[in-house]
């Protein structure tokens, strides 16, 4: 880490008989040991016939940690050298920076140095644009301060940040009004109105947000709200990319393995020739870095519905995401909806996975073959083979399901 000794010039002394004063051409510094006249460090702003207020930074590079005194001269047009002025200082060793370890704050009052309410955080020797809640149910109204601290995993706390607010007394008023604009804020009232039902909170409200003329490339979205006393809420911002290609997927929130289900997805935007759209779960954690499952391809150049399973080496959770991707172009900043996983479900309805043979067990949901039982759903090609004799309770049919029997093959359905 490179250390400064920042300095700032009073004034610098003469001793000679009083006469007109030349002009400066020289100011130099340096630290302990005399380099001889003009050999010194330079400092810039050397001009008239004195000096005042000038500000420079000394670098203490090589220089060991402990008192020093630092040296500062001047010399005239006349090659005359005032008196050298000097300042003791002490340089302390500062070790490489350590992690922090807690980062705590408290209202008002000081408790201590590790009483204060722990704030979670991202262990590292920084920590910016954390964010914390401060309750204020036990702060009375009025002007208060928020006192900020760090420790570091050696056990130094840092210089306590301060930041002075006021609680007022709020009285829940309804909200009659919500707003939202892009990037650029056109004034309260003036942004763009959402249909709200009024009342003293808004949950789970779903709203389309324009984005004609809107251009591609990152933005940000900031909604609002004001309340029957006219008074408006701190603003949410959610930062969201626009783009020509979009996929947009549907599906269940909870599933069981070894089971079909229906994945929906909605492509807009221009897909080129070959383009694989990849059905994807992530790993446990809800990341797609590593991990991550497919469940099923097709190519494809637009929107359809896709059949999949989770396989039964897919450990349950609750932490779970799917998404669509295509190939050409290669897309993988989807939006992605969350997914639980169960165990293995208990099988009312069975479903083909795949085209294939009736007494082909993988063609199945469950892994195996329908009984008298089974209502049944086919949604693809299942052939009945010659002299085979199905029986289930009912059948349906997908779009792209259909049975082709072959001799003597048949279906006894409801007995």
């Amino acid at each position: 880490m490179q250390k400064y000794l920042f300095f700032l010039i009073i004034g610098l002394l003469w001793v000679g008989v009083a006469q007109a004063q030349p002009n400066l051409n020289r100011i130099e510094y340096f630290v302990d040991t005399d380099p001889g006249f003009g050999a010194a460090t330079l400092v810039p702003g050397a001009s008239g016939t004195a000096v005042a207020d000038i500000s420079f930074d000394v670098p203490l590079t090589g220089v060991s940690a402990g008192f020093h005194r630092l040296f500062i001269r001047a010399r005239n047009a006349n090659n005359q050298w005032s008196v050298a002025a000097h300042w003791p200082f002490f340089k302390d060793a500062i070790a490489g920076a350590a992690d922090l370890s807690r980062i705590e704050y408290f209202v008002d009052a000081d408790p201590g140095f590790g009483a204060g309410t722990n704030v979670p955080f991202t262990t590292g020797t920084t920590a910016t644009d954390v964010p914390f809640i401060l309750p204020l149910d036990n702060t009375s109204v009025g002007f208060h301060n928020l006192f900020v601290r760090a420790q570091t995993t050696e056990g130094r706390w840092s210089v306590v940040a301060r930041r002075p607010f006021y609680k007022d007394e709020v009285n829940q008023q309804d909200i009659v009004r919500l707003e939202y604009f892009i990037d650029t804020d056109p004034g309260y009232g003036a942004a763009t109105s959402v249909a709200i039902n009024r009342g003293p909170t808004l949950t789970n409200l779903d709203y389309t947000v324009d984005l004609n003329g809107v251009t591609n490339g990152p933005h940000r979205l900031f909604v609002r709200a004001q309340n029957a006393q006219g008074r408006w809420s701190v603003l949410s911002v959610r930062d969201f990319t626009v783009q020509d290609n979009v996929i947009v997927v549907s599906g269940p929130t909870d599933w069981c393995r070894n089971t079909a289900f229906n994945i929906g997805f909605i492509a807009t935007g221009t897909y080129n020739t070959g383009n694989i759209f990849t059905v994807q779960l992530s790993n446990p954690t809800g990341s797609f870095l590593s991990g991550v499952t497919t469940l099923a391809t097709v190519n494809s150049l637009s929107s359809t519905a896709l059949s999949v399973s989770i396989p039964n080496s897919v450990a349950l959770g609750s932490g779970y995401r799917l998404r669509v991707v295509s190939s050409n172009p290669n897309l993988t900043n989807m939006p992605d909806i969350p997914l639980t996983i169960g165990g293995t479900c208990v099988c009312t309805t069975l479903a083909t996975v795949k085209a294939g043979d009736w007494g082909d067990q993988t063609v199945w949901t469950c892994n195996r073959i329908p009984g008298s039982a089974d209502a049944v759903r086919l949604r693809h090609l299942v052939r009945l083979p010659s002299g085979l004799i199905g029986n289930v309770r009912s059948i349906s049919y997908d779009n792209n399901g259909s049975l082709r029997f072959g001799n003597d093959g048949r279906l006894r359905v409801g007995f």
